[in-house]
């Protein structure tokens, strides 16, 4: 399903680059045989962060508990170079994202900020006072705010009109969302990114220099609800390869649905594009392969990678005998239905005959007694000679054969 969306989807790295589902397929198995299933299952439910609040045990083990964040195994590995895929989310304390009202409160302030309306420049304003923005030269000035400088939509003096068409793919995406009955709007919003050293990403994030729209979502939210909200990040998979880095964040941005244009994710650029990082093109070659060749250790030390793959061998075994059973009943009940379709099919070939017969036993004599009518009668027995004969080939090419094996 990720493989055929991303053939849907403009600009994307699958479509561009032709990349066969196989090969998607294959990359991707290994890396969601190291996922648990309690992240993978929290991710496609849009769910993760409120499990992880509730205490669930597993989530505890990876990411530490809820209350004290102690530093565990797996978010330690994360401090070193140690190329993983992570996921980020708004939600409360308790890991309860905005409700659909909410959501719709946070898109009507971010249309308002968009827009260059003096009517919302004090909004404007009060969003763009955050002080880690790094486009805050351009912070509490009002003509700026008119002129659209926002901070949020400006980069190197200037609006970046990419930044809003983007911004309101999204409002538009989500309002429709959060108005219909799909169970979708009560899912978290989630943005999926990819690091080389994922502690020095997050700390990148964190300091709003990552994801205009991710922290522009953040700063209204903690505006409009009194800092309720914040953003959470989980690190959800460790990579071992680099086709690994580089199809793994399409992967789980599609499961994750975490594209800004779908109304439920934060993400604003194709998955896998910006694929630099994954290349590890700032490292040596040799250096590059320890820091993979440890990944693989970490993975297959700490992971459920092994344990994963056995039951997808033994499922595809069972699948695989179930499907050879199927296709023998299948080819059992074809030959029942042949057998009484033989039963049932009239005796064209006895019907030719006698016509046959009746052609060749006509003589010149007989002919002549009919006089004008002799040739009607010729192409009448012909025409039902040749109906008969089509008769029998569509009943016959219309029986099912067995299955070949």
């Amino acid at each position: 399903m990720v493989h055929w969306d991303e053939m849907e989807r403009n600009g994307s790295l699958i479509a561009t680059q032709e990349i066969p589902l196989t090969t998607f397929r294959g990359v991707c198995l290994h890396i969601l045989a190291s996922m648990h299933i309690e992240v993978l299952s929290g991710l496609a439910n849009g769910d993760l962060a409120r499990q992880y609040a509730l205490g669930d045990p597993v989530l505890e083990t990876l990411y530490g508990t809820s209350t004290s964040k102690e530093i565990t195994s797996w978010m330690k590995n994360g401090e070193d170079a140690s190329p993983s895929l992570y996921g980020r989310t708004l939600v409360d304390q308790d890991g309860v994202p905005p409700t659909p009202e909410e959501k719709l409160k946070i898109v009507t302030i971010l249309r308002q900020y968009l827009s260059c309306d003096e009517a919302y420049i004090d909004m404007a304003l009060q969003i763009d006072e955050r002080p880690s923005q790094s486009s805050s030269q351009y912070r509490n000035r009002k003509e700026d705010i008119v002129n659209g400088r926002h901070a949020y939509l400006s980069r190197d003096g200037g609006r970046v009109e990419s930044r809003v068409h983007r911004a309101r793919a999204f409002c538009d995406a989500a309002e429709k969302l959060c108005k219909s009955s799909n169970p979708a709007k009560n899912v978290a919003w989630f943005y999926i990114g990819r690091s080389s050293v994922p502690g020095d990403r997050i700390d990148h994030h964190d300091e709003g220099k990552a994801s205009f729209l991710m922290d522009l979502l953040a700063r209204i939210a903690d505006i409009l609800f009194e800092g309720r909200f914040q953003i959470e990040t989980f690190i959800l998979a460790y990579l071992a390869n680099e086709e690994e880095s580089i199809l793994g964040e399409i992967l789980l941005t599609g499961i994750a649905s975490a594209y800004h244009d779908l109304g439920t994710g934060m993400c604003i650029h194709p998955a896998g594009l910006n694929n630099n990082s994954a290349r590890m093109d700032n490292v040596t070659k040799t250096e590059s392969a320890k820091i993979w060749k440890r990944c693989v250790e970490f993975r297959e030390q700490n992971t459920p990678y092994f344990a994963n793959m056995e039951r997808s061998f033994n499922n595809l075994k069972k699948e695989s005998k179930l499907a050879e059973e199927w296709e023998a009943q299948r080819d059992r009940e074809i030959l029942e239905l042949q057998k009484e379709r033989d039963r049932l099919r009239p005796d064209y070939e006895s019907l030719i005959k006698r016509i046959q017969e009746e052609l060749d036993s006509i003589d010149e004599e007989l002919l002549g007694g009919l006089g004008p009518c002799a040739d009607t009668f010729i192409q009448r027995l012909t025409s039902r000679k040749e109906k008969l004969e089509a008769d029998a080939r569509r009943w016959d090419d219309s029986t099912p054969s067995p299955t070949l094996h």
